[in-house]
């Protein structure tokens, strides 16, 4: 009696049936590999401090984090005095870009950490002021 692998299905070998469906298989994971590696290869992924990928700004720029409660009325309230804007946010961790039209970095983080619905405020890039 003949071994199972070596038995004839339809007039054929079961053995090179089965290295052209493996070999098939292989290919098509080669393929999804080489396209999930080329969706990763479009750069879209940016910390939050990177200003490089970010459209270019006016003045200062800020991260910000307010307090889940603070209403958008409120939002802008606390901007307003510092002359800020929003230009991009909020992000999953709620954190805001804000820039600043005016200059003043260092007072605008002061005035920003004293509010009671800010909890985070840390300059960008170059306009730390460490």
């Amino acid at each position: 009696m003949q071994p199972r692998w070596r038995r004839r299905v339809g007039g054929r070998r079961l053995v090179p049936a089965l290295l052209v469906l493996q070999a098939a298989a292989i290919a098509g994971l080669g393929i999804a590999l080489v396209h999930l590696l080329d969706e990763r290869a479009d750069n879209s992924y940016r910390t939050l401090s990177d200003v490089e990928q970010t459209a270019p700004t006016v003045g200062p720029t800020l991260r910000v984090v307010f307090a889940d409660a603070t209403s958008s009325e409120r939002l802008r309230t606390l901007l307003e005095p510092i002359g800020g804007t929003i230009r991009s946010g909020p992000t999953t961790n709620s954190v805001y870009t804000i820039e600043l039209q005016k200059s003043g970095t260092a007072a605008a983080l002061e005035w920003l950490r004293t509010q009671p619905e800010v909890l985070f405020a840390e300059p960008v890039g170059a306009a730390r002021t460490d």
